[in-house]
């Protein structure tokens, strides 16, 4: 007897044409289900079955059902909406890939049974880098949390467990990364990476436990875990100009008339919510990018109207465009309120290049507060009418006139100085370097400073296999008292824990303030743990090469015969070495001014043995000095 006849409704995306091609006259027999070809048209709205017990779907499977099902794929999200989801700020945890695992094993083969231990060391945890990319637009593809990933555990036969891959974060140009409030990295070049949490170390493998008195080592460790930040990520938008105005002043009109960009223009105030950035473009191919920056209110610095939001976005640009609307009454008030609210939210904001633009000038009555506006204030005043086009041609000759002021101000900047500051700089720089050769040492010993590319550079010699130990020395020092909170030698260690320098292989002097007892407490350390030391490297900042190479042969307490230092620095040019953490080219040549008098000084004080200033070195001295540089 057949079992009941039933209808099954197919799916809303299979067509009858399609089931009817591929299974009419098939008759399946067992679990599955039988088709009746008599029961099946193309045109029906329903089919009937003859379903046996355990029949639950219809398989569709087939390839042009499965083509069907992939053409019916969420469509990407277009241009226009993505503008709508604009995000200049984020709060993100990042957490580093924790170590891979040693391994413990023993080396085992044919006639061989006992080989010894070979067990490989683990991975180490991948990093997360925050790289500034030009092609991302806003902070909106970033999510609140990025876990690393962690290191492969090691494996038999001294194999290396593989390392954790790093974790791009792509952000914006123009990106600032804060922790706790503070920038410490500003992302402003495309390419430019910020490394912003370390992987954990792998763990060590039995075989690295292997010593003449263990030949059998049980012991392998873990990995050392990620280091976990949480920051903050903070977009401006990386324009020369920025238009700044209240709403419907006729920024966004302004734009269009100039550039190529294409804001939205409309009756009402806040049309725009979000920058604009335009490009205008010159016959010698000279390109300078404007901003249009959303309306501000008064009150803008207490974040009335979305302010804050706003302003942040006037930080970053170089030369200001004030859009006074001449429509309303008293226009020159405006420009007070303006300048009101960039003062009130940075000090000085309002006080960069700018330019007054009068907009409207289509109108009668914009005609008439004209002349009144001229009077009122001292700046040049462009008057233009974005709605016709009337007097662009004067607005971007005065902007290229901005640009080329920028441009030759951030020469300058970045140079630090003048040719012949320049000159004299190389002279102190070539003088206070030693360049002494590297040689197989007892220890390595990185001085405490402000430089972490000092402890970088001491790790760097120690994995290297220049010596066995190494020393890190220093407390809060000059530098780094109103900087750090934590000692040096701590700072530097978590560096050297992070390139994978065994925490066994380190040792810690935590108590001097100054070169001298650098040294002092550096030899009472190796002292109290009964390490030699007939040679030990000394690593320290470029410019202290000498200085401290003369304070070692006076505060050593042991004879110089008996222990020789060898003095290296991270291995920089005078012009590679400024850094955002140490300071500009103009503060290095302040530090050199300042090294020269302790070398000049010290000896009579005892802190150093006595070096004769060659002529050439007192010449730039003084002549630096005269210069306008103050040592430190």
């Amino acid at each position: 007897m057949l079992p009941t006849l039933s209808r099954v409704k197919p799916p809303r995306w299979l067509s009858p044409d399609i089931l009817s091609r591929y299974i009419l006259g098939h008759e399946v027999r067992g679990n599955e289900l039988s088709l009746f070809s008599h029961s099946i048209s193309p045109k029906s709205a329903a089919w009937r079955l003859k379903v046996t017990a355990g029949i639950r779907n219809v398989s569709t499977s087939c390839t042009l059902c499965a083509k069907a099902r992939g053409n019916q794929k969420k469509k990407d999200m277009s241009e226009k909406k993505l503008t709508r989801h604009f995000i200049d700020y984020r709060r993100v945890k990042l957490m580093a890939g924790s170590g891979g695992k040693g391994a413990c094993c023993f080396h085992s083969e044919p006639r061989k049974e006992w080989g010894g231990p070979d067990g490989g060391n683990g991975g180490d945890g991948g990093n997360i880098i925050i790289k500034a990319d030009r092609f991302v637009k806003s902070l909106a593809q970033v999510v609140p949390v990025y876990k690393g990933e962690d290191g492969q555990p090691g494996g038999s036969k001294n194999c290396y467990g593989r390392n954790g891959s790093p974790t791009y974060i792509h952000v914006p140009l123009g990106t600032l990364v804060k922790e706790q409030g503070k920038t410490i990295m500003d992302l402003s070049e495309h390419g430019q990476e910020y490394l912003a949490v370390f992987g954990g170390a792998g763990g060590k493998g039995n075989r690295f436990f292997l010593s003449n008195e263990n030949r059998s080592p049980m012991t392998a460790t873990s990995g050392m875990p990620g280091e976990e930040r949480v920051l903050q990520l903070e977009l401006r938008t990386m324009a020369h100009a920025g238009l700044v105005g209240f709403p419907n002043a006729g920024k966004s009109s302004l734009l269009r008339a100039i550039s190529n960009a294409k804001p939205a223009v409309a009756a009402y105030p806040f049309t725009t919510l979000n920058p604009h950035v335009g490009i205008v473009n010159y016959r010698d191919h000279e390109q300078v990018a404007v901003a249009d920056i959303p309306g501000i209110i008064r009150g803008a610095h207490l974040n009335r109207g979305l302010g804050i939001s706003f302003l942040r976005h006037i930080e970053r640009c170089r030369f200001l465009l004030f859009v006074l609307d001449l429509s309303s009454p008293e226009p020159w008030t405006q420009l007070q309120h303006l300048r009101y609210e960039l003062d009130q939210y940075e000090p000085g904001l309002s006080q960069r290049p700018q330019a007054i633009i009068a907009n409207k000038m289509d109108l009668p009555e914009s005609r008439e507060r004209l002349e009144t506006l001229r009077s009122h204030v001292t700046e040049r005043v462009i008057p233009v009418s974005a709605l016709t086009g009337q007097n662009t041609e004067e607005l971007i000759l005065h902007l290229r006139e901005l640009y080329d002021g920028y441009l030759q101000e951030k020469a300058q900047h970045e140079r630090g100085m003048d040719e012949e500051s320049e000159k004299l700089a190389r002279i102190l720089w070539d003088y206070l370097r030693l360049h002494h050769r590297l040689e197989k040492s007892d220890v390595i010993i990185g001085l405490g400073c402000h430089d972490l590319r000092v402890a970088e550079r001491s790790a760097a010699l120690f994995l290297e296999g220049w010596a066995p130990w190494l020393l890190f020395t220093g407390n809060l020092g000059k530098q780094t008292a109103g900087v750090w909170t934590r000692r040096e030698a701590d700072v530097f260690l978590d560096v050297a824990l992070r390139m994978g320098v065994p925490r066994g292989s380190i040792l810690l002097e935590t108590e001097a303030t100054n070169t001298g007892e650098n040294i002092r407490f550096s030899h009472r350390v190796l002292k109290e743990r009964n390490i030699p030391a007939s040679r030990v490297i000394l690593v320290q900042q470029p410019f202290m090469e000498r200085r401290v190479y003369a304070t070692f042969l006076r505060q050593w307490p042991e004879q110089v015969d008996l222990t020789r230092a060898i003095v290296t620095s991270p291995e920089l040019g005078i012009f590679e070495y400024p850094h955002p953490a140490v300071g500009t080219a103009c503060d290095l040549i302040c530090y050199m001014l300042g090294v020269v008098e302790r070398i000049r000084d010290y000896p009579h004080k005892g802190f150093q043995v006595e070096q004769q200033l060659p002529p050439s070195v007192l010449c730039a001295y003084n002549w630096l000095l005269q210069a306008g540089y103050s040592p430190k």
